[in-house]
């Protein structure tokens, strides 16, 4: 299992090719950002979820391993995006990008405190939360989600 944490920087380096072939074929940039965000968004969850349902060590590792893994995809997707649709302006918009990251970081070891008080300590419930949160990001960046110039 020692090799494992390299599934996140092999799926990094990867995502990007799998994005430009899927474009040299014939893709438009916005399914592309949309497919690649919604694999690794709603295989993360599907994994975190599993992880909830786990009670052996390897498996929770293993399935803990393969969303990171799947959170390579994103640095072919909403990662890359603010270039797509904002090209004179990408350094900007992808630190507002950032800035509501940190934001949304902020509350969710908020969240995870309050669930984890309120439920005598059941990870299970943080893993549901951020696997339904996932599920939930996958859906609203693959309906609203664009690669098209708008600024």
């Amino acid at each position: 299992m020692l090799f494992l944490h390299w599934l996140l920087f092999f799926t990094s380096l990867c995502a990007p090719y799998f994005a430009s072939k899927l474009l040299t074929h014939g893709c438009s940039i916005t399914f592309t950002r949309r497919f690649m965000e919604s694999v690794s968004l709603i295989g993360m969850g599907t994994c975190l979820f599993l992880v909830s349902l786990s009670s052996r060590f390897t498996i929770s590792l293993a399935l803990f391993t393969l969303a990171m893994a799947l959170r390579g995809l994103h640095h072919a997707g909403v990662s890359v995006n603010p270039h797509d649709f904002a090209p004179d302006h990408t350094g900007s918009v992808f630190g507002i990008f950032n800035a509501f990251s940190a934001i949304t970081g902020f509350i969710g070891v908020y969240m995870a405190g309050w669930i984890l008080h309120s439920s005598d300590n059941q990870w299970a419930y943080v893993f549901i939360f951020t696997a339904l949160q996932c599920i939930i990001g996958a859906f609203v960046y693959g309906l609203k989600g664009t690669g098209s110039r708008i600024i």
